[in-house]
């Protein structure tokens, strides 16, 4: 399934988050961009340097673990 061919009418809140120089940036803001159109409170996180699922680097990388707590700060939010 491809999330950019989805309707986003009435999802929650989102948090994307990507790296900068990813494969998949574009696609991440492209997702960003459609699901602000359908009304969503998105969130999207783009860390410079970063690549594809650089959050599985917390604790061996200071911007995984910087994008960890701002991920975590954004879900307590409401």
């Amino acid at each position: 399934a491809n999330p950019l061919k989805a309707h986003f009418r009435g999802f929650p809140r989102l948090y994307i988050n990507a790296g900068s120089v990813e494969t998949l940036l574009d696609n991440a803001q492209d997702l960003a961009r459609i699901a602000k159109a359908a009304g969503v409170d998105v969130t999207l996180s783009v860390v410079d340097g970063m690549q594809h699922v650089f959050p599985f680097l917390a604790g061996r990388a200071p911007e995984a673990d910087d994008e960890l707590r701002r991920i975590a700060q954004w879900f307590k939010r409401n």
